[in-house]
Formats: C-alpha cells, structure tokens, sequence
C-alpha cells in the first residue's frame, strides 16, 4: 500500500509548483481524507483546484476517490 503520507506529499508539490514555490513550503496542510488506498502497482490521477487563498486537491483511481484535502496558502 502507498502511504497516505506520500499522496500529501505528492499533492503539495504539485501545488507548490503551480504556484510557484517549489516545495510548497508556504502551504499548510487544511484538512485531508483518506478514503480506498493505492497499491504500488496502480495508476493514479491528481486533480488541484487553486484560488487566491485556498487549493483543493483530489487523487483518484479511475473512478474511485482516493483521497481529498484543502490546502491553505499563507502569506507571510
């Protein structure tokens, strides 16, 4: 089983770099659910939805939600 830790990770990144920071080490982690796991052997999709002050993101397995989340950009 994949770790849920690696799909967050993977969601932040994918996030940081749209919006510029590499890393997305100004991004804090809102609230997140984990609903069916992935297998290493399994092919999965993430989707981000990014605004001004909060990022949504949703990794599926073909038609199954895996996991879903919000993620928060800070501005210091």
């Amino acid at each position: 089983m994949v770790p849920g830790v690696m799909l967050l990770d993977w969601a932040l990144r994918e996030v940081g770099a749209e919006i510029g920071r590499a890393g997305g080490g100004k991004l804090r982690l809102r609230e997140s659910k984990f609903f069916d796991p992935l297998l290493p052997d399994q092919l999965a999709e993430l989707a981000v939805a990014i605004d001004e002050d909060r990022c949504t993101f949703r990794i599926r397995r073909d038609d199954v939600v895996l996991a879903m989340g919000v993620l928060e950009r800070r501005h210091d």
